[in-house]
């Protein structure tokens, strides 16, 4: 995995909690013999060692992004990468770009990188936005993707997550928003020591 860091948020203990829950789990359900008879030192040996192969890189700058995608390539091959993650791609552009005419040709350009990577290598590429506020007629303050319809016609699928008021005891939801490959349709889940967990479909195929 490769991880661009542009908001300095990663975290690697986090990410060994997950793979552990997970891993224990698996270890319960008694079905996989690889977990099965391995001790607590085993595993978690083997669980950083799952840790140790995400290959994080933290960006700040446009710049900085764009010299690491386009050199991203010699090490996908080298490191057999099947997954890159940017995080986010909203947090450099909007901090440098005050003119929308320069950051949506920005944003074409990340895309065209990011889509050339995808298609070449066969990998999912995985890009978090940020989120904006509009202010309606009524006044009343609405969330919306950052990045605006540029951003938007780039990207083949968008999912949005909804964080509920958990006061009034609502689950947090995702939202299949566009899709080549899904009916729109809403999922509850929530984030727990396993990660994001409690998948129930609420709607669509």
């Amino acid at each position: 995995v490769v991880y661009i860091d542009t908001e300095q948020k990663f975290d690697p203990n986090r990410l060994l909690q997950i793979i552990m829950s997970r891993c224990k789990v698996r270890q319960m359900e008694q079905t996989d013999t690889a977990f099965r008879n391995l001790s607590s030192q085993e595993l978690r040996r083997v669980c950083t060692n799952a840790v140790a192969r995400v290959s994080v890189f933290t960006l700040t700058t446009c710049k900085e992004l764009v010299d690491r995608l386009r050199k991203l390539q010699r090490l996908v091959i080298e490191k057999n990468v099947k997954l890159l993650i940017v995080d986010s791609v909203a947090a450099v552009a909007r901090q440098e770009y005050s003119s929308i005419v320069h950051r949506q040709a920005w944003l074409n350009q990340q895309a065209s990188l990011l889509k050339y990577i995808a298609e070449r290598f066969e990998i999912p590429v995985v890009v978090t936005n940020q989120v904006t506020t509009r202010v309606g007629a009524d006044a009343s303050d609405a969330l919306l993707p950052a990045l605006g319809n540029t951003w938007s016609h780039c990207v083949n699928t968008r999912l949005v997550l909804h964080a509920e008021n958990r006061d009034r005891c609502e689950i947090d939801q995702v939202a299949v928003q566009k899709s080549p490959m899904a009916d729109q349709l809403v999922l509850n889940y929530e984030i727990s020591e396993r990660g994001v967990t409690t998948m129930v479909k609420k709607g669509g195929q």
